[in-house]
């Protein structure tokens, strides 16, 4: 499948945004510092999720994850933990990726948290790729207020261990052929487990990383049947885990 093939199969697979609740961006400050994120959705819905990016960051299909959250009724934020816009080749996102700083990046995720909650509990964290451990991490900081974290096709290992209990339901969603997604999947199931945590996992069969990225590896990658149940199934899970 080519890129632009797969960039309107994608927008097909989200075609149930309405536009109900139009996204925006908007430049929020926390410690100091200024961080940039694009929400949507009912500005007094009970159920929110924070959004961290792959590593071509906030790019038109992060905001219509954003826009397809707002229009089931939640309230969503995408954070942006690059300067300037998403990009769209690999060398561009290898570049960005490794000049990332982890603790401005925490700061920013926290940020968001604290600005789509309102300070109060109830959130969700949902993290593609690259944002995986960052999504992981910002669920432990923050685990007095975020009810449950959902992450697709990225690094689990660092979810347990030595930092102990996640402390919150994990959703972890891999692709069959994604390295060793299989065994990842196995760990992160065993190790929540045995720290007392809930976690659920997926693998799913002939997909490989980032089957929901149309710019991943020139949309080569890209799978429909598996994006939408992937959706299905976060979608499922936000809403068993977050009281109303």
């Amino acid at each position: 499948m080519n890129l632009i093939r797969a960039a309107i199969t994608f927008a097909a697979v989200l075609l149930g945004t309405s536009g109900a609740h139009a996204g925006f961006w908007q430049f929020i400050s926390y410690q100091g510092e200024q961080v940039v994120i694009y929400a949507a959705g009912p500005v007094d819905a009970d159920r929110t999720v924070v959004l961290v990016h792959d590593w071509f960051g906030l790019t038109v299909q992060t905001q219509a994850a954003v826009d397809h959250l707002a229009d089931l009724g939640f309230r969503a934020a995408a954070v942006n933990l690059y300067s300037g816009e998403g990009v769209e080749t690999h060398a561009e996102a290898w570049a960005l990726m490794q000049a990332l700083d982890n603790d401005a990046a925490a700061s920013a995720i926290d940020g968001a948290i604290d600005f789509i909650s309102q300070g109060d509990g109830n959130v969700a964290i949902m993290g593609f790729s690259m944002g995986v451990p960052h999504a992981i991490a910002a669920a432990r900081r923050n685990s007095d207020r975020v009810s449950a974290v959902a992450v697709w096709y990225g690094d689990t290992d660092e979810a347990y261990g030595d930092a102990g209990t996640l402390g919150v339901p994990i959703l972890g969603i891999y692709g069959e052929l994604d390295g060793n997604a299989a065994e990842q999947a196995a760990a992160l199931e065993a190790g929540i487990s045995a720290d007392g945590g809930e976690a659920e996992t997926l693998v799913y069969p002939g997909v490989g990383h980032a089957f929901a990225q149309p710019l991943f590896n020139g949309g080569d990658n890209f799978d429909e049947p598996a994006t939408a149940a992937s959706w299905a199934l976060t979608e499922d899970f936000f809403r068993r885990r977050l009281s109303h």
